[in-house]
């Protein structure tokens, strides 16, 4: 039961302030300041009569049913639901994909097992591991086959190919790895070679290095699972050291690009300091320029002969793949290099130099 105090109340006609307790007038005079008991709160709206009091019934709520906000109705309320339906863009079926989504799917395939296998023999003869038994305290680093289906600038199939990458993720940072950093060549840098290359006249050759990071040594002791499906039936429990650089290692980049370094200045060129992918060669008037992205290479200069000697040079440290002339950039954002290229430099070399097509100013 809730009882609230009675208050007295004086009249509008008699008092200024409603909801003031009125004193006799023998009291007024000996109080200077009124105090806190002697002023009460304002009267409760739930009471007509404050005289009375009044019983507030304490609020029962059921244990299972739920406290509703609103009065709407909802389908859920009433145990109906409808499955979400997914809506395609187009009515045409979708065609399915090339790429198996593991080894048991690309092993039926006679194409992605041809695949697989030649993986296998560029890793053996670069003799990227040795079986040995799993060490005691070290990590062992796993390893799974990614498949992919490489198109040419068209959109036709090239070829199928299927590569075995390492799970850099489980590597241990200062134990398994230390340095990573491997620098990229800037766009601004390709521009700049490519409006050089054009207005200049000179060809352009761009290069692919057939398992870039397989020509990296490694400097750490890193231990891998034998690949799926490709166990060795004699030691199925031995375990992968490798000796060189794989694919999926955090170092991998950094130890290609260290190998490729040094092969360039054996041969004579000199590292950019402005850009550290940009290698330059300069010998009393021969001049030439290559690029590197990854294992994406682009060499140009002023004399044919001396590039046809580069792509020999590089041909014999590494298994190179000679793309002939640059049409086409598969890593800078699919640019062609036709002749809209060529217009454009065109275009922007007659404005600096202030001459149209006549070559007049």
């Amino acid at each position: 039961m809730i009882s609230l105090p009675k208050l007295s109340f004086a009249s509008p006609s008699t008092s200024p302030d409603v909801g003031t307790e009125v004193l006799p007038s023998s009291e007024l005079g000996s109080l200077s300041a009124p105090s806190p008991l002697q002023v009460s709160t304002p009267p409760s709206p739930l009471l007509l009569n404050p005289n009375t009091s009044m019983e507030l019934p304490a609020p029962t709520v059921s244990e299972n049913t739920e406290v509703r906000v609103h009065r709407m109705t909802t389908r859920s309320m009433n145990d109906i639901y409808k499955p979400k339906k997914s809506f395609l863009v187009t009515k045409h079926p979708l065609p399915s994909s090339l790429e198996p989504s593991s080894v048991a799917a690309a092993l039926t395939d006679s194409r992605w097992r041809e695949a697989m296998s030649s993986e296998l023999t560029a890793l053996m003869r670069h003799n990227t591991w040795q079986l040995v038994p799993p060490p005691t305290n070290c990590n062992i680093v796993g390893c799974k086959w990614v498949f992919r289906v490489k198109r040419h600038a068209n959109g036709t199939v090239d070829r199928f190919k299927a590569r075995l990458v390492a799970k850099g993720f489980n590597q241990r940072p200062r134990l398994d790895y230390k340095e990573t950093f491997s620098p990229v060549v800037k766009s601004v840098t390709i521009r700049t070679v490519l409006a050089i290359a054009v207005m200049q006249g000179w060809s352009l050759r761009q290069l692919d290095v057939n398992n870039a990071f397989l020509h990296g040594h490694l400097t750490e002791k890193v231990y891998m699972k034998q690949p799926p499906g490709f166990r060795n039936p004699e030691h199925p429990d031995y375990v992968c050291c490798l000796t060189k650089a794989i694919y999926g290692l955090k170092q991998a980049p950094r130890a290609w690009y260290s190998a490729f370094k040094h092969a360039l200045t054996e041969f004579g060129f000199i590292n950019s300091k402005s850009d550290s992918s940009l290698f330059v060669f300069h010998t009393g008037s021969t001049l030439a320029y290559c690029l590197v992205y990854v294992d994406d290479l682009i060499i140009t200069g002023n004399n044919s002969v001396f590039v046809a000697s580069i792509v020999d040079h590089l041909g014999q440290k590494f298994s190179i793949k000679d793309l002939g002339s640059l049409h086409f950039f598969s890593w800078c954002g699919g640019y062609p290099y036709c002749s809209r290229l060529v217009s454009h430099t065109t275009q922007v070399y007659q404005r600096f130099t202030c001459q149209d097509q006549y070559g007049r100013c």
